[in-house]
């Protein structure tokens, strides 16, 4: 195919670089933003924020100053926003350069000070959509779906490209590329990773990379020494039998990159996609990398490890080294429950007590007793009757109720000053776990049996799983996994934005997540009275995710993806904090749909008579009437008293605190 690139310098960013014009270099170059969620943690706190306080964001308020349009796709781009700080341009100026990437497989350089557009250029020809990729044809184009990775000493700008020179999707070919944040030029050669393949042990068989439609959705990382990018995918077609995740680590430390090794999910079953709504894999101290699983096939069991559906993954990367080549092999997993358990289970009759977990007896689940204010929140009023609750539905695993609709957050001991480093993750139950990232202990097959699950498996985390997204009476630890499979109270409430974590000086260390049709949601954490962690609920906002979707009876309920969150402080400063939260008003998987940009109070809970607790809002662009409309699976960036975030009307979005 043609992989000529163009290249523009925009004329607004070209007058502006023009001798004589050009602004005064920093003084001092500012942190940047390089990475999806800005630390290989995941965490979503972006700490160099001096400008945006809640004081400031109380008393003045933010206003919309810039809408920068992207180029080539009506959706735009469904990245984060990245910034390259002090990049020495061609007149010898010095700017800090933001970066977009596009469904349209353009990528644009911004002044992120000026909103000067400094350059764009094309990495291939995009695919358009169909009805046969996207039932609603919601997205134009698909292109660059995931959110690059940027080398910090360097700036080089990693990003992966779909592209198709007849316009077909069974002719997509994947692209590495690797450019300048000067002007979009190559920096290392495209690499193709339509090559790549997996050759299982055991004498499986050989798995190809181009052996089915994969979508590649989850944002690319990169390893501490900038040697290697990760590529993690999914797949477009989730019924098919070939359906499956490839993760492939692509050596970029020399001239010629290439894919060092591959790994799949699913060898003699199918599923288990990465996709992580968008989220890119954890990298933990000793460089592995954590992800999360959607549904598909699970056969771990003593000498049988090659299906990995609704799993918590620990992998670790191996260089090659003389004759050995190049690996990445599973070496640690955690398991909540299998889409064949589920899918046999009994269906749903009652409502049965919580089930404590042997690790964590004097634990209290975060969600009993249930918070008092939870359905209050929702606008639920009267008494409520836990053994007639309404609109209790049964489904079955064939609908998608997958654990990796979002990534895992991990949560190092020395910033948390817990007893554990914590990887937490959760899917579209709403249910999080939270598991020891240093020994995850994962289940075998049989160990899902109901007289086994408690001790084999549950027992395995470090706190009781718990509902993270709305309160629902059921055991999130059910003994019958079929229990697990329900729609609660008329509406979804899957994870699609991981929860994010704040070491909050009032609170200490917390997580805050907002599922599909649910409140923003804080959870204190804190080492438990025994072996363990414990999760305490602390409040939620009155504001929830899709506000306006429509409640259908027999259908699946209310909207998606639920609410993103970005959180920004001074270094944990005491009046620093901010949560930064885009949500739609209706449901983003069909329709484009207007959103609202909120920001909350992390620290300063107010309280009921009762004592339960409830999040500020200390500004909305809804009771601003600002317009704009929501980016599914997008999350904003903070970064110098801006909000940059992506828009389904093909702009960029730069939100800056109002004048005095």
């Amino acid at each position: 195919m043609n992989l000529t690139r163009r290249s523009l310098l925009v004329g607004t960013a070209a007058a502006a670089l023009s001798p004589g014009r050009a602004p005064a270099a920093a003084a001092v170059v500012p942190p940047g933003v390089y990475t999806r969620s800005f630390d290989t943690s995941r965490s979503g706190h972006w700490p160099h924020e001096t400008i945006l306080t809640q004081d400031a964001v109380r008393t003045r308020g933010m206003v919309l100053k810039r809408t920068l349009p992207l180029y080539g796709d009506a959706r735009g781009s469904e990245g984060q926003p990245l910034i390259v700080p002090g990049v020495k341009m061609a007149d010898g100026s010095t700017r800090n350069v933001l970066v977009t990437a596009t469904m349209a497989d353009w990528v644009q350089g911004w002044d992120a000070d000026t909103g000067a557009e400094l350059w764009k250029v094309s990495v291939g020809k995009a695919i358009d959509g169909s009805r046969q990729w996207d039932l609603w044809l919601v997205n134009q184009r698909w292109g660059v779906l995931s959110t690059p990775v940027i080398n910090s000493t360097t700036g080089t700008i990693h990003l992966c490209a779909m592209t198709s020179a007849d316009d077909s999707f069974t002719d997509a070919t994947f692209w590495l590329h690797s450019i300048s944040p000067r002007d979009g030029s190559d920096v290392l050669p495209p690499l193709d990773l339509s090559t790549a393949t997996y050759q299982p042990p055991n004498g499986l068989p050989l798995q190809q990379f181009t052996a089915a439609v994969r979508k590649q959705r989850s944002g690319l990382a990169l390893s501490a020494d900038g040697s290697t990018v990760f590529v993690c995918t999914g797949s477009f077609l989730e019924s098919s039998p070939t359906n499956r995740s490839f993760i492939l680590a692509c050596d970029v430390s020399t001239a010629k990159p290439e894919v060092a090794a591959a790994f799949t999910t699913c060898v003699t079953g199918s599923g288990a996609g990465v996709w992580m709504g968008s989220e890119a894999p954890v990298i933990d101290p000793e460089g592995c990398l954590l992800v999360v699983t959607a549904n598909g096939d699970f056969n771990a069991a003593p000498g049988v490890s090659d299906n990995w559906g609704e799993s918590l993954l620990r992998l670790r990367y191996t260089k090659a080294s003389g004759t050995t080549a190049a690996s990445i092999a599973v070496i640690d997993h955690f398991t909540p429950y299998t889409d064949t358990g589920r899918g046999y289970g009994a269906a749903y009759q009652t409502l049965p007590s919580l089930n404590k977990i042997p690790r964590a007896l004097a634990v209290r689940d975060a969600a009993d007793p249930m918070p008092t204010n939870a359905m209050r929140m929702m606008g639920i009023t009267g008494s409520f009757n836990h053994n007639s609750a309404p609109a209790q539905v049964n489904m079955l695993s064939a609908n998608d109720e997958d654990l990796g609709s979002a990534g895992v957050l991990y949560v190092p001991a020395s910033q948390s000053g817990l007893t554990y480093n914590l990887a937490i993750f959760g899917g579209k139950d709403g249910v999080i776990y939270v598991a020891d990232g240093d020994g995850m202990n994962g289940a075998n097959l049989a160990d899902f049996a109901p007289s086994t699950i408690q001790a084999k498996v549950y027992a395995n985390l470090l706190c009781p799983p718990f509902w993270g997204t709305y309160y629902n009476p059921a055991s999130p630890a059910p003994t019958d996994l079929g229990q697990l499979q329900t729609v609660y109270q008329n509406r979804t409430h899957h994870i699609h934005s991981q929860a994010v974590f704040y070491k909050s000086p009032a609170l200490g260390p917390c997580i805050y997540v907002m599922g599909e049709n649910g409140n923003l949601r804080c959870f204190g954490l804190s080492n438990a009275d025994t072996t363990g962690i414990r999760a305490t609920y602390l409040g939620c906002t009155q504001e929830y995710a899709s506000p306006d979707a429509p409640v259908v009876q027999g259908q699946l309920y209310g909207g998606m993806p639920g609410g993103f969150i970005s959180v920004s402080s001074n270094n944990n400063a005491v009046g620093s904090g901010l949560l930064h939260v885009l949500y739609p008003r209706l449901d983003s998987n069909r329709v484009i749909s207007p959103g609202v940009y909120a920001i909350f109070d992390p620290d300063n809970l107010g309280r009921f008579a009762d004592g339960s607790g409830w999040i500020k809002k200390l500004w909305s662009s809804a009771d601003w009437g600002i317009q704009f409309t929501h980016c599914k699976f997008a999350r904003g960036t903070p970064w110098r008293g801006n909000f940059y975030h992506c828009t389904y009307g093909g702009t960029l979005n730069q939100f800056s605190l109002a004048p005095r």
